[in-house]
């Protein structure tokens, strides 16, 4: 077995998908196409290939440099990376043997890397099948959860698992004429997002709106998303949200009510929206986790199951060099 570092112009991104769709951790996050776009192209791959040359884990990788250090952590508007092993046939074998093998190539992949980043900080994927394999390498594992719900062609079982209220207010807003649009770019997202910057609610960094931006772009244009608007009964736009797929998920990018439509509740009709369109693409909707107790709220109020990821962090000097604002 060895270990190589490979950066992405040197990267087969066929082969990287193929083997990626292989492995549980398969969101969109770890697709070429969304690194890429993330990364500006900018990234790279620790690959562990057997002795006929057959990749056996991977962990995508962005590296830059501030001070002179290495800094491996995790791009703006992406989750779910870590160690990507696939279920080969023969894990019928037995548990023992999978976590087994993992945990040997988790020893193989990790340590190069580790060892030439001052900072390594990086999203697990969602439930990681052994999580300790991070610890054995010294790494910090920081809980995170998101919440997921399972997605049925027939919404009205959906929709029973809604919360009380959220069934009222989706009713009350379809009575009084509000509607949700597929939209075809990220303009009315960008004008939901600025309407809070202004009025001082700072959703995401104000440099970070442009990477949102691109990213729903691309993946609308790569047929690996989709963009839903809100509206009021007189036209106006009262909320908009970005969802990236693939079939195993449908991820809650971000999504933003104008601030005159807030206490109306219109997101409620929002990702109502949003669930019938991802029943049709995927098989499961991932709210992409919040820490921010009113959110999390929010989201639980659709029915779906918390799950965890981790914050894996490793940080040796200087301390002061570790990106805080995910």
């Amino acid at each position: 077995m060895k270990v190589e570092i490979i950066s992405r112009k040197n990267l087969d991104p066929v082969a990287w998908d193929a083997f990626v769709e292989q492995c549980p951790g398969a969101t969109v996050a770890v697709a070429s196409w969304f690194i890429d776009t993330v990364t500006h192209g900018q990234w790279e791959a620790t690959i562990a290939i057997d002795q006929q040359g057959v990749w056996q884990g991977v962990m995508p990788l962005y590296t830059q440099r501030k001070l002179g250090q290495a800094l491996s952590r995790q791009p703006f508007a992406s989750r779910y990376w870590g160690v990507l092993v696939p279920r080969w046939p023969h894990d019928a074998e037995g548990n023992y043997k999978r976590l087994h093998r993992i945990n040997g190539l988790m020893g193989a992949l990790l340590p190069p890397v580790l060892g030439r980043a001052a900072v390594f900080d990086y999203m697990s994927e969602i439930d990681p099948e052994y999580a300790p394999g991070y610890a054995w390498q010294g790494i910090e594992l920081l809980p995170r959860f998101t919440y997921l719900l399972p997605l049925q062609h027939d919404m009205a079982q959906v929709r029973a698992g809604y919360s009380k209220s959220v069934r009222k207010n989706i009713q009350k807003l379809a009575n009084d004429g509000f509607i949700n649009r597929l939209a075809h770019t990220a303009d009315e997202v960008v004008q939901a997002l600025e309407a809070n910057l202004k009025e001082g609610r700072q959703l995401v960094p104000p440099q970070a709106v442009p990477v949102l931006a691109g990213l729903a772009n691309t993946a609308v244009q790569a047929h690996h998303g989709f963009l839903l608007s809100t509206y009021a009964p007189d036209g106006q736009l009262a909320a908009a949200g970005f969802f990236a797929h693939n079939e195993h998920y449908t991820h809650f990018m971000s999504g933003y009510a104008l601030p005159m439509y807030r206490s109306m509740h219109v997101m409620n009709l929002l990702v109502d929206g949003a669930l019938e369109k991802a029943a049709q693409l995927s098989r499961c909707f991932d709210f992409y986790g919040s820490s921010i107790a009113p959110i999390e709220s929010f989201f639980r109020s659709f029915g779906p199951s918390p799950h965890v990821y981790y914050r894996l962090r490793k940080i040796k000097f200087p301390q002061s060099l570790i990106w805080n604002r995910m």
